[in-house]
């Protein structure tokens, strides 16, 4: 924090200083903006930086990274982008019938987006051989496992992914089968080379993090990467290709995408990505009408619940932070704890979040998060506590009798587990809105976590 490196003598022509060796490091050897983080997450990372920052000192580099790595991922994230692809190569615009996939995943953190893309592509007839890379050792590591939490699986129905997920209570592990076509490696987009003759990259929420100058770098070198007529998925909110990178803007529906021209096609640079969008389900160059692929069951479109009209409850107990200033320092130190976690720093993230408890005793999410972080380490009576107290502060919330009943489940308290399945369950029933994201739920919808707390009862 600044007030505590200032209190320990730090004066602020040393703090800024120190500040701008930070930036020249991180962009030097990651490509990265600090200026495009939270507050919060550069005073952490500035209180644990030596006085003298050094570009050769290991430690100092492995710091940075550790800290700027965000690294917040799940199985199927983004699901509209995964069936596209599916429809991509079921029409055959990308790749060929009898040949394998050469798909990347770049920045693929802890390897749930890996994953995900080989079993998505489990049935191309060549096959798929899938690259899962991330500037993070830790979070390779950690891949390479192939063994989850439950909660990777979140919005995911967890009977469509028997196929290639074997899920026992609240763990989850990769089948030999899909572990098999994902190779994992660590790489540096900024200055690591970068594989040949790609068919599809994702690279998803990494790029909105980087210099605008190391981002176009690095979407050129996709390009080069990939092979004719390949094609580039990136994050709804990272930076678009340059118009000097000659990558054709596509949609297939409302999902956009990148691709490669095909070899042989002549366009030109400045307005190659000014051509209108093509229908929707049609590619720019295909001449063939698209086909209906059937997708696998975990990407089907369903037919969302019927809507329930709201019932009125009592104010919730932990009302937010009148001063705005507040909620956003709260927010930060929220978002810090995720991306320690996500590194595998768990014990780091407890104990952010347990600072956070301290300063915030009636907000609920810390106790949320730190439920679900403590779980997925395997912590029970840690992860029971947060629970607990998540659900003393807010029982009529969906997600805090959902989680206290996964906990009482991981202990083999079967019946009371079900029974807060159950309350969780009657508690959906007063939400409006079954598509938007749930309070304090980490992004997951009603409509969401009512098939997981079906699942869950059915696998009694």
């Amino acid at each position: 924090m600044f007030s505590e490196a200032l209190e320990s003598g730090d004066v602020p022509g040393q703090q800024s200083l120190r500040l701008s060796a930070a930036e020249e490091l991180a962009a030097r050897h990651f490509g990265l903006d600090l200026k495009k983080y939270p507050t919060a997450q550069v005073e952490s990372l500035l209180a644990m930086l030596p006085a003298v920052v050094s570009h050769e000192d290991e430690a100092t580099v492995s710091r940075v990274l550790s800290v700027c790595s965000v690294g917040e991922t799940m199985f199927m994230r983004h699901p509209d982008q995964f069936r596209a692809l599916a429809q991509i190569v079921a029409d055959g615009s990308v790749g060929e019938p009898n040949r394998a996939l050469s798909v990347w995943s770049a920045g693929c953190s802890t390897g749930e987006e890996a994953y995900s893309l080989a079993a998505l592509l489990a049935g191309h007839p060549g096959g798929a051989r899938v690259l899962g890379t991330d500037v993070s050792p830790r979070s390779i590591e950690r891949a390479k496992t192939g063994r989850y939490r439950y909660w990777s699986l979140r919005g995911v129905d967890p009977s469509s992914t028997a196929s290639w997920l074997h899920i026992d209570s609240v763990n989850a592990e990769v089948r030999s089968p899909i572990r098999n076509v994902v190779d994992f490696r660590v790489h540096n987009l900024m200055v690591d080379p970068f594989p040949h003759d790609v068919d599809v990259i994702f690279c998803r929420n990494v790029l909105l993090y980087f210099r605008e100058d190391a981002a176009a770098e690095v979407i050129e070198k996709f390009y080069r990467s990939l092979r004719p007529s390949g094609i580039l998925f990136i994050g709804y909110v990272d930076p678009a290709p340059s118009p000097n990178t000659p990558l054709l803007e596509c949609h297939r529906g409302p999902v956009r995408y990148y691709r490669k021209p095909a070899a042989g096609t002549t366009i030109s640079v400045p307005t190659a990505r000014s051509v209108p969008p093509p229908p929707p389900g049609e590619t720019l160059g295909a001449n063939a009408v698209p086909l209906a692929p059937r997708l696998p069951s975990f990407l089907r479109p369903e037919s969302p619940p019927k809507r329930v009209p709201l019932r009125r409850s009592e104010p919730p107990p932990n009302p937010p932070p009148e001063d705005p200033a507040v909620r956003e320092r709260f927010n930060q130190r929220l978002a810090i704890a995720r991306g320690l976690c996500a590194q595998g720093a768990r014990d780091d993230a407890l104990a952010t979040l347990e600072s956070l408890s301290t300063d915030h005793p009636l907000e609920i999410e810390p106790y949320v998060l730190s439920a679900m972080i403590a779980d997925e380490g395997g912590l029970r009576d840690a992860a029971l506590g947060a629970a607990r107290r998540a659900y003393f502060l807010a029982p009529e919330a969906p997600i805090t009798p959902f989680l206290l009943a996964m906990c009482l489940d991981q202990l083999g308290e079967r019946q009371a587990a079900e029974v807060r399945y159950l309350e969780a369950r009657r508690a959906l029933e007063s939400v409006e809105d079954p598509l938007a994201p749930l309070a304090h739920a980490e992004g997951m919808t009603a409509f969401q976590l009512r098939r997981t707390i079906d699942a869950r009862i059915r696998g009694a």
